[in-house]
Formats: structure tokens, sequence, C-alpha cells
């Protein structure tokens, strides 16, 4: 679960990379994930666990980011991080939408938009965050 969304992001290692180009995770990506959920129960509590972590933040300090929330280090230093926050975003979306990850784990994302995000180019990231979300609770 760690290779798909927590250490890494679709089995790219989760590093510190300024000037990262925006990339989408593969479908296969997404169909594997919701498989092994299906078929492994315990494989879907480790994506949330690896999930919640790498996008919200822990307070164990394992690597990647030593407990650090994804988001957060992109409001921060939006350079480094924001495209690589886009993209874990984005599958932890699509996941959600195929019932591989809780909606509940959506409703987790929303609240911690309010959280992290601050400063006046915040609202663009933050709507486009939140639609994100919507659309993955609604589905798709």
């Amino acid at each position: 679960a760690q290779l798909f969304l927590g250490k890494s992001i679709a089995g790219v290692a989760v590093t510190l990379h300024g000037n990262r180009p925006l990339w989408r995770v593969a479908d296969k990506h997404v169909t594997t994930a919701l498989l092994l959920c299906q078929r492994c129960k315990s494989f879907r509590l480790g994506l949330l666990h690896s999930s919640t972590a790498l996008l919200l933040g822990s307070s164990q300090k394992f690597p990647p980011l030593m407990g650090r929330s994804l988001l957060a280090l992109a409001d921060r230093s939006s350079e480094t991080w924001a495209s690589l926050a886009h993209t874990g975003l984005d599958f932890a979306c699509r996941l959600i939408a195929k019932r591989a990850l809780p909606k509940a784990f959506g409703a987790e994302l929303i609240a911690a938009f309010s959280r992290v995000l601050s400063g006046p180019e915040a609202v663009k990231e933050t709507t486009l965050g939140l639609l994100m979300v919507a659309s993955a609770l609604r589905g798709g």
C-alpha cells in the first residue's frame, strides 16, 4: 500500500524535487489498487493509513516526509511540492471515486484544506482541491 500512495505515488518515490512536472497516475494503478482492496481488507486499511500519512501528515516520523503533510508542504513551498501534491491528491480522489479509499477520507481532505492552506494564493489551490474531492465523493 505504501508504494501506491505513501512512500511512493504509484511506484514513484516521494522526494524533494523542484520543478517537478505535473503527471497523472495511470488508470491501471487505480484498477490494481481497487482489486487489491476488494480481495484483501488489510490492503485497504494500509492504503488508507499510508494515504493519510502522506497527504495529511502523521504523528509518526517515518520517511519520506517525516510526519509532515504533503498538502502543507505544497502550501509553504509550492515551487517544490505543488506538482507532487496535485498528483497525490488526484490519485487519492480517483481511489475515493472507485471506493478503494473510503468517502470519509474525502471529508478529512476537505477539512485539511481549511487548516493547511493560507494566504492570498491559496484560494485557487483550495478551490481546485475542493472540486477534486467533491467530484470524487460524487463517484467520479
